[in-house]
């Protein structure tokens, strides 16, 4: 006769709980990361800005061009011209991209993650 207290290990309801909280993880992981990973151009483009110290930008346009082809550069989709706000004021521009990215998480639930970059940019 075997009693429960001599038994050890996991049931396979456990594992089945487990491994589905894992496959969750995961797919929670896949779905983040690459966005994620396009924050991090995002921030790149908008930091070099500052630290180009070759280009010279005398109106906001020339300046929003220039973002976006770095943009363009690095195949960043989830930031937009729309996304990208400048304002000049006392010899500096302002450049801030405020974006949303929205995904399909799994069923019906989306991931909604929201990015901000600001940085300020010398009028030459």
């Amino acid at each position: 006769m075997t009693f429960a207290r001599h038994q050890r290990g996991m049931t396979m309801i456990s594992w089945a709980f487990l491994l589905a909280a894992l496959a969750v993880v995961v797919l929670f992981l896949l779905r983040v990361f690459p966005i994620y990973l396009q924050d991090f151009a995002v921030g790149s483009a908008v930091r070099s800005l500052k630290e180009d110290t070759l280009a010279t930008y005398s109106t906001p346009s020339q300046l929003q061009t220039a973002l976006l082809r770095r943009f363009s550069m690095n195949d960043v989709t989830n930031a937009t011209r729309d996304d990208v706000e400048i304002t000049q004021r006392s010899g500096m521009f302002d450049v801030n991209v405020n974006y949303e990215v929205r995904t399909a998480f799994m069923f019906n639930i989306d991931l909604v993650l929201s990015f901000e970059h600001d940085v300020q940019v010398p009028v030459h």
